[in-house]
C-alpha cells in the first residue's frame, strides 16, 4: 500500500517540477541569452528505494534526474564566427564610406585643385611677362597646397576617430572578459552534477557580446567554465581562464592600430585581433593610412618634381629660380621593438633625387651591417655606419642589437606639409636658364636640343666628413681594407689637405683587471735591418711591477699609468743584446699608449715579432702584433666625370685601371672617361682654376727653392704625424720617426727628434742651422769704454742682414735680421760687445752701416769705437784666440799650458792684461808675437822665443810695457808652460790665418783658472762656402749675393793626377783625377788665392767675397822643365860617335804622380829610326819605375830595344837611369827628355784674366727627411662639384685629412658650356667650360643621338663634322621665355618610358577609384556576412531557443501526467480506507 502511495507521490512531484520548467521556458521566451530548459525523468527502482523495504525487485516511481539546457556548441560557435565576421565588415564599410567622402567631397576635391593649378601655370606660359597671370597662378598654387593640407588633416582626424572608437570597444571587451572571469569562478565552485543553468546562460551571453567586438575561441571545462583565447583557434593568447583575465589595449601607430595584451604590465604585441567590430575599425584605419599615404605620395612627387624643374629656370627678374613649394621633411623613425641604443641621422644631399619608396633598415649583428630593404623586398643599400642612396645620406650611431630597425619613409606627412615657397608673382621661374645654339661656323646642319634635368645620380660614396676626422693626425687616420674610391669631396669643400701615411708596427694588449694588477715584466720582441742590410732581432724588456716601479705595494688602476711612466723614461729597461745598459722606451724607438685595460706600443722603424706581459702569479698575457707597412699608398683625386686633377703621374697600365674603375658603384658618373690633362696643374692650367700642390718624399718636409744667387730650404714638421702620439682609448700610438739631413754648399748637418725644441718647421730650421754652424767661429766685435747717449741707436750689418741696436739705461737690445742672431751687452769697462749667437759659416764681418740714409749712425759708431774714421774696426772670431781670465790676485800665478801637436813652425800672438799694440794702448802695449818651431818633439825653442819676446817688448821701439818679469815660459817635450807671475789675464792668438806652416795645432789649457781647454787651428775658411747662411722662420737661406763668382765646366774624364793650374798666380796640382780633388786643392789654397770653390755636377765655381778679378794660367812644358833638378837629363845634342851608349837620367825630385814623361829619339845612325815614347807616373812610382816604364815602351815599339840594348840601372835610389846600348847607334842622335806637352790639361779652358760675376750661382743643396707621411696633396679653390678620392691597392692605405667647408654656400651661376665633336664618326662629344676652356666631360651618343651629361639631356639631329661646336649659354635676359614653365606643365601628364614624373591628377583619380572599389566590395561583403550571421543565429536559436508550440504541447502532456499521478494517490487512499473498514 505504501509502495503505491510512494509511486504516486514521486510522479506528482516530478511532473509538478516539469510543469515549472516548462513555465520557466515560456516566461523567458524573450530573455536575451536564455537557453531552453528540459527536465530529464528517470525511474526510481528498488535498489534506489529505502533500505527498510523487504522487496528489492519492484519499481518505486519516477523522479527528475537533471534539468538540462538546450545547448549545441557547434551551432553556437558557428553563429559566433558569423557574427564576428559580420560585425567586422559592417564596421569597416561604415568607416570606409566616411573615408571616401573625405577624399571626394564634391567639386572642391584635390584633383580639381591640381587641375586649376596647372591651368594657372598655362596662363603664365602664354604670357610670361604678365603679372596678372602670375598672381592668379600664385593663388591657385596656394589653393592646391591648402587642399593637400586640408585633406591630410581630415584623414588624420579620421584615423584618430577610428583609434578612439577602437579604444571604447576595447574597454567594453575588458569589462566583458572581467565579468566572464567572475562567472567562471562561480561555475568552478558549483556542483558538477547540477550545473547552474542561469550562470551558463550569462556566460554564453557575455561570450556572444564579446565575439561581436573581437573573434574569440571558447573551450569549456567539465564545470562549464570557459577558457577564452584570442583569435579563431585555441592556439591564440589566453584572454580569460578561471584564474585570470588579460586586458587588451590599443595604440595608434603611423600605419596601423596595434593591439597589446596586458598593456599595463607585460605589454605584449598581438596580431590575433582577426574579427569583430574592432577588427573592422583596424582594417578601416589601415585603409585610411593607405589613402593618406597615396595622398602623401602625390604631394611628395608633385613638390619634388615641380621644385626640381623650377630651380632650373629664371625668374621674371633674371634670377635663378628657387623652390616653388617649400621643401618637405623626410622621416626616419626607429622601430618600437628596438632593444639596442642605436640612433640614426638623415641628411639630404640632393632633394631632386629622393625616391618615394620606403626603406626599412635592419641590423645584422654578425656582419655589423645595416641592410636597407624596400617594401617589395628588394635590397637597396648596405653599410656599417653610413649609407648613401636616393639623394640622402643616413648615418647610424651607437650600439645596435640584432634585428633593430629604422624605417625611412620620405613620403609620410608630405601632404600636411605642402606650402608655397614663392612669395611674389615675379618669382615664378618661367624662363629657361640656358640658351642652346649651334656654332654658326659649323659645316654641317646639326640641330641640338638640351633640356635641364636632375643631376647625375647621387654618389653612394661616403663623404670626407663621414670618413675622416677633420685634422691631420696619424692616430685618427682612416685605414682602408681595399683600395679604389674611398670617399667623395662635397661641392661645399673649398680647401683640402690629405696625407698618405705608412704604418708602424704595433703590439696591442687587452688586460683584465686581474692581469693589470699582476703585471710584472713587459717584453717586446722586434726585428730590424742594420746598416749592412742584415736582419737582426732583439728583445726589449721592462719591469713594470707596481712594487718595483713605485717602491711600495699597490696595484695599477689604469694602463695609462704604465704608458706614461714608460714614455717619460721613469721606467727603464734593457735590450737583450746590451742587457747591462739601461735604455728608455723612447730611446729604443718605441712609444706607448694606455687606457683602461688597453696598452699599445708602436715602433718607429722596426717590426715587432712578439709582445708578452708576464704576471707575478703564473702565466702571461700575449699582445696582438701588427706588421709595419713601410710604404704609403698613392692618392689620386678625380672628378666624377673622370678628370684626373691631383695625384701621381700614371703610366698606360694605370690609366687603363683607372678607366675600368670609373663606374657608378665607385662614385663616378655613368660613362665617365679618364682625362689627365689637368693632373697637378694650378690656376689657368688647372681644372676650373683650382690650385694643386703635390708633395712626395723629395719635398714633403723639406723644400728647396732657388732665386738667383739665393737658395732657401724650407722645413716643415707635421705635428700629429711625426710626433709621439697616444690615443684616448689606448688602442693606438705613434712613435716619433722624424729626422732631417741637409747638405748645402759643402756644409752638412743632421737633426733628430731630440734636437727639436718645438713641433714646427721653425724649430727644425733652428736646430739644423745650429748644426751647420757648429764648426764655424763665433763673430764678435768690441768697442771702446764709452757709454752711448740717450736716444742713440746703432745699425750694423752681418751675414747680409741689418740689425738695429737700441740702448736704454745701460742695456742694449737687438732687433731685425735673424731672431736672436746677434746679442749686445756692455762689460764692466763699459765697452759694447756685439756677438753672434753661433758660428758664422761665411765668417762674415760685423760692420757698421755707413749710409747717407742714416747719417747719425756713423757718429754713434765712432763714439762707441766701432769705426776708426770711416774705416771698420776688425771683427774677431772665436777660432783665432783664447781668453784666459786673471786670478784676481797678484800673489797667485796664472799658469797655462800650450801643447804643440807636431814638429812644425808655429805662429802665436800673446796679449797680456788686455793691452794690445793698437788703439789707446799702443804706447803701453803688452803684446808679443812669436814664430818658432817644435823640433824632434821638443818645444824648447818656442819657450825661448816667448821669453825673448817678453824681455824685448819694452825695447821694441814702439813704447811697449816692460814684460821682463811679467811671465816666464818653460818647455817639457812638446808642452810649454806659461806662468804669469802677477796673476793677470791673457789672450793667446793665432798670428795670421795659419797656426803653423804645416798641420800642427796648439792645445791651450788654463790650468790655474780651470776653464775649458781650446785648440787653435788654421783659420776657418768661411768664405770658401761662397754664401752667407741665415734663418728666416722655417727657412734656411744661403745667400751668395755678397760674393763674386765664375763658373767653369770641367770634363772630369780629362783630369789626370799632376795637372797643374795657376789660379791667381798660385799653382794648384791635382793629387787625384777627380773634380772633388780639384775643389779640395783650390780650397786648401784659399789664403794664398783669396778664392774658394764649389762643385755642382760637372761645374766648378770659383768665388771670392771681396775680389772680382780672377787670373787663370797653366804651366808650359818649358816652365815645368825649368824647375827640374840639374841631374835630370833634358836634352842630348847629336854627337859624332854613333856607337856610344846613351844615358837618360830622372832625378827623384822631379817625380810627380800623374805626370806624363816623354822620351824622343832622333834617328841618327840608328837603323831603327826616330822613336818617341811616353809613360805616366802612377801612385807609388819612383824615378827607377818611371824609367823602366819608358824602357818597356821602347821595347814595345821595336823588339830591337829588347834585352841589354835598352835597360835601366836601379842601383841609384835618388835617380833612375835608362841606358840605350851602343849596339843601336843612337850615339849621334839628338835626344830630348821631359814632360809630354800633349798631356798638359787646360782644366779651366783658356788662360787669361776674368771678371767674376756679382751674386754668383746659388749653392747646391741636397737633403733627406723621414716621415710617416709619404704623399701629400693640398687642393685649394676647389670647384663647386663633387670630387672622388682614390687610393692605390699597394701600401698601407692610411689617410688623414684636413678640409675647409663653405658655411653659407650661395647658389652659383651655372657654367656656360661648349660642346665639341671629338670623334665625328663615333659620335663622341666633349663638353668644355666656355670661360676657362676646361674639359668637363666626354660622352658617346646613343643610337638616337642622345646623351645625359652635366645636368642636361642632349639630343642631336644630323651628321657631325669633325669641327662642329655647340653652345649652352646662360639666358640672363630671357624674361619672355616660357621653356622652363612648359617643362613644369608637361608634368600634368604622366611621363612616358623611363620618365616616371608627373601625372598627379591621374594618380589622384586612381586612388579615388581604388577606394571606391574597396568601399563597394566592402558593402557586398557586409551584406553577405549579415545574411550568414542571421542564418547562423536562427539555426542556433531553433535548437536552443523557446518554441511556444512545443512548450504548449509539453504543458498539456505534463499536466495530464500530473493528474494521473494524483489519481494514483487517490486510489491508494481509497484502498487504504477500505482496508481500515475491513479491519
Amino acid at each position: 500500500m505504501s509502495n503505491l502511495y510512494d509511486i504516486g507521490k514521486a510522479g506528482l512531484q516530478s511532473y509538478r517540477q516539469s510543469l515549472a520548467i516548462t513555465g520557466q521556458n515560456i516566461a523567458n521566451i524573450n530573455t536575451d541569452g536564455y537557453k531552453r530548459r528540459g527536465a530529464e525523468l528517470e525511474e526510481m527502482s528498488a535498489t534506489k528505494a529505502s533500505a527498510l523495504e523487504i522487496s528489492q525487485g519492484k519499481g518505486m516511481g519516477v523522479r527528475v534526474a537533471v534539468i538540462r539546457r538546450a545547448f549545441d556548441e557547434f551551432l553556437l560557435n558557428k553563429a559566433r564566427s558569423a557574427t564576428s565576421y559580420a560585425e567586422s565588415t559592417s564596421a569597416f564599410v561604415n568607416a570606409a564610406s566616411q573615408i571616401e567622402n573625405i577624399l571626394l567631397p564634391g567639386d572642391a576635391n584635390l584633383g580639381n585643385a591640381i587641375g586649376r593649378f596647372f591651368e594657372g601655370l598655362q596662363e603664365v606660359s602664354s604670357d610670361p611677362a604678365d603679372l596678372t597671370g602670375r598672381t592668379v597662378a600664385i593663388e591657385q598654387a596656394k589653393q592646391v597646397a591648402d587642399s593637400f593640407v586640408q585633406l591630410s588633416g581630415l584623414m588624420e582626424e579620421m584615423k584618430g576617430g577610428l583609434n578612439v572608437q577602437a579604444g571604447h570597444l576595447v574597454d567594453e571587451v575588458n569589462l566583458l572578459t572581467a565579468e566572464i572571469k567572475r562567472i567562471n569562478q562561480q561555475l568552478s565552485g558549483g556542483s558538477q552534477s547540477k550545473p547552474n543553468n542561469s550562470l551558463l546562460d550569462s556566460r554564453d551571453n557575455l561570450i556572444d557580446k564579446l565575439n561581436e567586438y573581437i573573434q574569440v575561441h571558447v573551450t569549456l571545462n567539465d564545470r562549464g567554465a570557459a577558457l577564452i583565447t584570442l583569435g579563431e583557434n585555441p592556439n591564440g593568447p589566453e584572454l580569460v581562464t578561471t584564474e585570470k583575465v588579460v586586458d587588451i589595449g590599443v595604440e595608434q601607430h603611423s600605419n596601423k592600430l596595434l593591439f597589446r595584451l596586458d598593456p599595463n604590465n607585460e605589454n605584449i604585441l598581438t596580431n590575433k585581433v582577426v574579427g569583430g567590430s574592432i577588427h573592422g575599425l583596424a582594417s578601416a584605419y589601415q585603409t585610411a593610412v593607405e589613402v593618406l599615404a597615396e595622398v602623401d605620395r602625390i604631394a611628395f612627387t608633385m613638390v619634388r618634381d615641380v621644385n626640381a624643374i623650377h630651380k632650373r629656370g629664371l625668374t621674371l627678374e633674371g634670377e635663378n629660380g628657387g623652390n616653388f613649394f617649400q621643401s618637405l621633411k623626410l622621416n626616419l623613425d626607429p622601430s618600437g621593438a628596438n632593444t639596442g641604443a642605436a640612433s640614426a641621422e638623415l641628411r639630404v644631399i640632393d632633394p631632386d633625387q629622393v625616391p618615394s619608396e620606403t626603406v626599412t633598415f635592419s641590423y645584422d649583428a654578425d656582419a655589423k651591417v645595416w641592410n636597407g630593404v624596400s617594401d617589395n623586398g628588394t635590397a637597396v643599400v648596405s653599410g656599417r655606419t653610413t649609407v648613401i642612396f636616393g639623394g640622402v645620406e643616413i648615418s647610424f650611431r651607437g650600439q645596435a642589437n640584432q634585428f633593430d630597425q629604422f624605417v625611412y619613409n620620405p613620403v609620410s606627412g608630405s601632404a600636411g606639409g605642402v606650402a608655397l615657397a614663392l612669395r611674389r608673382p615675379e618669382d615664378i621661374a618661367a624662363a629657361s636658364q640656358h640658351v642652346v645654339s649651334a656654332n654658326p661656323n659649323n659645316k654641317n646642319q646639326v640641330f641640338i636640343d638640351a633640356r635641364a634635368i636632375s643631376n647625375e645620380k647621387a654618389s653612394t660614396l661616403p663623404t670626407v666628413e663621414d670618413t675622416f676626422s677633420n685634422g691631420l693626425s696619424a692616430i685618427a687616420a682612416t685605414e682602408f681594407l681595399n683600395g679604389g674610391s674611398v670617399a667623395r669631396i662635397p661641392a661645399d669643400v673649398s680647401h683640402m689637405d690629405v696625407l698618405s701615411l705608412a704604418k708602424q708596427s704595433q703590439v696591442q694588449f687587452a688586460l683584465s683587471e686581474t692581469e693589470l694588477q699582476k703585471a710584472s715584466t713587459l717584453s717586446l720582441g722586434f726585428k730590424s735591418v742594420n746598416s749592412s742590410g742584415a736582419v737582426v732581432t732583439d728583445t726589449l724588456s721592462f719591469n713594470i711591477g707596481f712594487q718595483s716601479v713605485k717602491g711600495f705595494s699597490g696595484n695599477w688602476q689604469d694602463t695609462q699609468q704604465i704608458a706614461d711612466l714608460l714614455n717619460r723614461g721613469v721606467i727603464k729597461g734593457a735590450l737583450a743584446s746590451a742587457s747591462s745598459t739601461p735604455i728608455t722606451l723612447t730611446d729604443a724607438g718605441v712609444y706607448a699608449s694606455g687606457s683602461g685595460g688597453f696598452l699599445n706600443f708602436s715602433h718607429r722603424q722596426a717590426d715587432f715579432t712578439s709582445g708578452t706581459i708576464a704576471k707575478s702569479v703564473g702565466g702571461t698575457a700575449d699582445g696582438v702584433v701588427s706588421e709595419r707597412i713601410s710604404d704609403a699608398s698613392d692618392i689620386q683625386v678625380f672628378t666624377r666625370e673622370g678628370r684626373h686633377v691631383a695625384g701621381t703621374v700614371p703610366g698606360a697600365d694605370a690609366i687603363a685601371e683607372y678607366q675600368a674603375a670609373m663606374t657608378s658603384e665607385n662614385g663616378f658618373n655613368t660613362n665617365a672617361v679618364y682625362v689627365g690633362d689637368y693632373l697637378n696643374q694650378s690656376g689657368e692650367d688647372g681644372y676650373l682654376g683650382m690650385s694643386v700642390k703635390t708633395y712626395d718624399n723629395s719635398n714633403l718636409l723639406v723644400e728647396s727653392k732657388i732665386d738667383g744667387s739665393k737658395v732657401s730650404v724650407d722645413f716643415e714638421l707635421l705635428d700629429g704625424i711625426d710626433t709621439n702620439e697616444t690615443s684616448v682609448n689606448g688602442q693606438s700610438s705613434v712613435a716619433q720617426s722624424i729626422g732631417y739631413s741637409l747638405s748645402i754648399g759643402g756644409l752638412s748637418g743632421s737633426v733628430a727628434a731630440a734636437d727639436i725644441s718645438e713641433t714646427n718647421g721653425e724649430a727644425v730650421a733652428a736646430a739644423m742651422i745650429e748644426k751647420l754652424r757648429a764648426d764655424a767661429p763665433v763673430a764678435y766685435k768690441v768697442g771702446t769704454s764709452v757709454l752711448p747717449a740717450d736716444g742713440d741707436t746703432l745699425l750694423v750689418s752681418f751675414e747680409g742682414q741689418t740689425y738695429k741696436i737700441e740702448f736704454d739705461d745701460g742695456d742694449a737690445r737687438v732687433s731685425g735680421g735673424e731672431p736672436d742672431r746677434l746679442a749686445a751687452f756692455f762689460d764692466s769697462s763699459d765697452r759694447l760687445h756685439i756677438v753672434s749667437s753661433a758660428g758664422s759659416v761665411s765668417k762674415s764681418a760685423i760692420d757698421v752701416v755707413v749710409s747717407d740714409d742714416h747719417p747719425k749712425n756713423v757718429d754713434v759708431a765712432q763714439r762707441l769705437g766701432f769705426l776708426d774714421g770711416l774705416s771698420q774696426t776688425a771683427t774677431r772670431y772665436s777660432d783665432e784666440s783664447l781668453v784666459v781670465e786673471g786670478t784676481g790676485s797678484a800673489n797667485l800665478d796664472n799658469r797655462i799650458t800650450l801643447t804643440f801637436s807636431a814638429d812644425d813652425t808655429y805662429n802665436l800672438k800673446l796679449v797680456f792684461d788686455n793691452k794690445p799694440d793698437s788703439g789707446t794702448t799702443a804706447g803701453t802695449d803688452k803684446e808679443i808675437t812669436v814664430s818658432a818651431a817644435r823640433a824632434a818633439g821638443d818645444a824648447a825653442a818656442i819657450a825661448t822665443a816667448i821669453n825673448n819676446a817678453l824681455a824685448a817688448n819694452a825695447a821694441d821701439g814702439d813704447g811697449g810695457a816692460n814684460l821682463s818679469n811679467a811671465a816666464t815660459a818653460t818647455a817639457a817635450g812638446g808642452v810649454v808652460t806659461l806662468t804669469i807671475k802677477d796673476g793677470t789675464g791673457i789672450e793667446i792668438f793665432r798670428d795670421g790665418e795659419t797656426i803653423s806652416t804645416g798641420s800642427g795645432t796648439v792645445a791651450i789649457n788654463p790650468v790655474t783658472m780651470g776653464a775649458s781647454p781650446k785648440t787653435l787651428k788654421d783659420a776657418y775658411i768661411g768664405e770658401a762656402l761662397g754664401f752667407d747662411l741665415v734663418r728666416e722662420g722655417s727657412k734656411i737661406i744661403a745667400n751668395s749675393a755678397s760674393f763674386f763668382g765664375k763658373t767653369f765646366t770641367v770634363n772630369t774624364a780629362d783630369l789626370t793626377i799632376g795637372d797643374v793650374v795657376e789660379v791667381n798666380n798660385v799653382d794648384i796640382t791635382l793629387t787625384a783625377a777627380t773634380a772633388n780633388n780639384l775643389v779640395d786643392q783650390l780650397n786648401a789654397a784659399y789664403y794664398s788665392t783669396g778664392l774658394s770653390a764649389a762643385l755642382n755636377g760637372d761645374e766648378i765655381t770659383l768665388f771670392a767675397r771681396n775680389s772680382q778679378e780672377l787670373t787663370i794660367d797653366y804651366k808650359t812644358k818649358q816652365e815645368i822643365e825649368s824647375t827640374f833638378n840639374t841631374a835630370t837629363t833634358k836634352n842630348i845634342n847629336a854627337g859624332s860617335n854613333a856607337a856610344a851608349n846613351v844615358n837618360v837620367v830622372l832625378h827623384a825630385n822631379d817625380v810627380v804622380v800623374g805626370r806624363t814623361y816623354a822620351l824622343a829619339l832622333d834617328a841618327g845612325s840608328s837603323a831603327i829610326g826616330a822613336k818617341t815614347v811616353t809613360y805616366t807616373a802612377q801612385t807609388g812610382d819612383n824615378a827607377q819605375a818611371i824609367m823602366r816604364g819608358l824602357r818597356d815602351a821602347l821595347r814595345a815599339a821595336d823588339t830591337r830595344f829588347s834585352g841589354a840594348n835598352a835597360q835601366t840601372l836601379d842601383a841609384d835610389s835618388v835617380a833612375g837611369t835608362l841606358t840605350i846600348a851602343d849596339d843601336l847607334n843612337y850615339g849621334d842622335a839628338a835626344i830630348s827628355f821631359g814632360v809630354d806637352a800633349a798631356s798638359i790639361n787646360n782644366v779651366f779652358g783658356d788662360a787669361g784674366t776674368y771678371t767674376m760675376d756679382a751674386g754668383q750661382t746659388a749653392a747646391a743643396t741636397s737633403f733627406t727627411a723621414n716621415s710617416l707621411a709619404q704623399q701629400r696633396l693640398t687642393l685649394s679653390d676647389l670647384p663647386e662639384e663633387e670630387l672622388i678620392i682614390f687610393v692605390g691597392e699597394s701600401g698601407a692605405k692610411r689617410l688623414t685629412m684636413q678640409y675647409d667647408q663653405i658655411i653659407n654656400q650661395v647658389d652659383h651661376i651655372g657654367r656656360d658650356l661648349e660642346i665639341r665633336v671629338k670623334d665625328a664618326e663615333a659620335n663622341i662629344i666633349e663638353v668644355f667650360d666656355t670661360e676657362t676652356g676646361t674639359s668637363l666631360a666626354t660622352r658617346s651618343l646613343d643610337a638616337n643621338g642622345k646623351t645625359n651629361v652635366l645636368g642636361f639631356e642632349m639630343a642631336f639631329e644630323g651628321v657631325f663634322d669633325a669641327n662642329d661646336r655647340f653652345n649652352i649659354a646662360s639666358n640672363r635676359l630671357g624674361t619672355g621665355d616660357n621653356r622652363n614653365l612648359q617643362a613644369i606643365l608637361d608634368l600634368q601628364s604622366a611621363g612616358l618610358g623611363n620618365d616616371v614624373r608627373g601625372g598627379f591628377q591621374k594618380m589622384y583619380n586612381n586612388e579615388v577609384s581604388r577606394l571606391g572599389a574597396i568601399v563597394q566590395s566592402g558593402k557586398i561583403a557586409s551584406e553577405a556576412a549579415t545574411a550568414l550571421k542571421e542564418a547562423s543565429i536562427e539555426a542556433e536559436a531553433a535548437y536552443s531557443g523557446v518554441n511556444l508550440d512545443t512548450e504548449a504541447a509539453n504543458l498539456i502532456q505534463q499536466q495530464q501526467a500530473y493528474q494521473a499521478s494524483a489519481r494514483i494517490l487517490s486510489t491508494a487512499r481509497e484502498l487504504f480506507d477500505t482496508l481500515l473498514q475491513v479491519v
